[in-house]
């Protein structure tokens, strides 16, 4: 799977190409957590994966983005190419980027991984509400800005054939970036890319849903079904 690119040109384009996944077994640990999850997600399709606290929404994400390895019987396939072929933008639910480092610091870094970003870093940073921030220190930022940064990124991608691995994209944005946030999801469906993520939050925007609950192997360490209403 690749994450940071520095060859456009080795790509297959697979913006027209469903991802099928069948038969994936999520678990921590030796713990199996959900077992059969299949699904298939197509252009300009956005997939929200549901679920209560511990059902491994979270390690699913993972494994699509490469992270996690998976069981032999696993069937994953984007057309005719395996994972390790992709290309794919992951944003977890931490946003890992350096607090001793500038926010234009943090994203120059993040540039310099990915040579097919857009070079216009100013306004990724007006996108996402934060002109006149750029040198300021990540640590001095609240937790909603530093959200802000992270997701930068997806204004620094116009890959259509970038599948988007988004691990809670909302937690503490304020009402008009998430607003921003789902303008931006919505582009770049419109625009033939795909967009799997997980979101306690209900959504304003066309989506599919993939609840890991129908595949869920009882454990005591998962939320039951109240605790799951109450979040949602």
């Amino acid at each position: 799977m690749t994450f940071f690119e520095s060859d456009k040109e080795v790509r297959t384009p697979m913006k027209n190409q469903a991802l099928v996944a069948k038969n994936l077994t999520i678990a921590r640990g030796d713990t199996e957590l959900c077992s059969q999850v299949s699904f298939t997600i197509s252009s300009g399709q956005i997939l929200h994966i549901q679920g209560p606290n511990g059902i491994g929404k979270t390690t699913l994400i993972m494994m699509l983005a490469g992270l996690i390895p998976l069981s032999d019987k696993t069937q994953l396939m984007w057309g005719s190419s395996t994972p390790k072929d992709w290309s794919v933008l992951y944003i977890g639910h931490l946003v890992g980027l350096n607090s001793g480092l500038s926010v234009r610091e943090n994203l120059n870094f993040l540039q310099s991984l990915n040579l097919d970003f857009c070079a216009d870093l100013d306004a990724a940073l007006n996108a996402v509400g934060l002109s006149g921030y750029e040198d300021i220190t990540f640590a001095q930022l609240s937790s909603g800005q530093k959200r802000r940064v992270s997701l930068a990124r997806l204004w620094l991608s116009d890959d259509a054939d970038r599948l988007w691995l988004l691990d809670e994209p909302f937690t503490a944005l304020d009402t008009l970036m998430a607003k921003r946030l789902s303008e931006r999801l919505i582009e770049h469906t419109k625009n033939g890319g795909r967009v799997i993520l997980t979101s306690h939050q209900p959504l304003s925007i066309p989506i599919d849903i993939l609840n890991l609950k129908k595949y869920a192997l009882q454990h005591d360490d998962v939320d039951s079904d109240a605790e799951w209403a109450s979040e949602c």
